[in-house]
């Protein structure tokens, strides 16, 4: 199977992502948009699959959840109904769009087995992460809206976190109330998401506590990719197609 390897695939996202932006010229995008990369990338450029809803939510005796599929033979991106309103929407649509490329590339998700299928697993999350919050994007942004290079978790307690009162518990909590601020500039990926990887470019360091700066709870938006056949029957009932 000829997988990416991981600086590959933060390569290719981040093309994607600043073709997109096209930072520096006269049409440049403020903010990444999950919708418009869809659109004006993803759709024209590998294989035109459609973006679809559904009623396909559910979650295995593990506890693992599906939330979305891609099915290359009918040419879909299967999203379910709840993810419209949902934080989880940018970043699982963004992880589809890696099994989009993988299917274009002609590595087909359900002909693999199991431990390569969760690498793909992986790989789309990581492609979606750097999709979705570039590097140098997220440091532009940041230091456009903060008006600080890197800021600093100094301790719990009342503190202005960009002039807005805030009572701080934690170094997880400051960096989620960092985080919940420069969302919109991200396709309003979840605050969880971002303050992860605002602590990973080390935009937000911690000089108060032991508390880590790799903040614990990771990317939690792995997908559990469902078999199509699985609900094909309903299939005309329970989507709808994207207006």
């Amino acid at each position: 199977m000829n997988i990416l390897r991981p600086n590959e695939i933060i390569v290719l996202a981040e093309k994607i992502s600043y073709g997109y932006l096209k930072l520096g010229s006269d049409d440049a995008k403020p903010c990444i948009d999950v919708n418009g990369i869809y659109e004006e990338v993803i759709y024209p450029q590998y294989g035109e699959f459609r973006l679809i809803y559904g009623d396909i939510y559910e979650m295995d005796k593990d506890g693992k959840e599906t939330w979305a599929f891609t099915d290359p033979i009918g040419r879909v991106i299967v999203l379910d109904e709840q993810l419209k309103d949902n934080s989880r929407f940018s970043f699982t649509l963004a992880h589809e769009f890696k099994h989009v490329i993988d299917y274009c590339q002609n590595l087909n998700f359900y002909d693999v087995d199991e431990a390569e299928r969760e690498i793909l697993e992986k790989d789309a999350d990581l492609f979606a992460v750097h999709l979705l919050m570039p590097k140098k994007f997220v440091k532009l942004k940041f230091k456009e809206f903060f008006k600080e290079e890197v800021m600093t978790f100094r301790g719990t307690g009342d503190q202005y976190i960009n002039k807005r009162p805030r009572y701080i518990r934690s170094f997880k909590e400051y960096c989620w109330e960092v985080a919940a601020q420069i969302t919109n500039f991200f396709s309003h990926v979840s605050a969880q998401s971002l303050s992860k990887r605002l602590s990973d470019l080390g935009l937000i360091e911690n000089i108060a506590t032991e508390e880590k700066n790799d903040l614990s709870f990771g990317f939690a938006e792995h997908r559990k990719q469902q078999d199509f056949s699985d609900f094909q029957t309903d299939f005309a009932k329970n989507i709808k197609e994207v207006q």
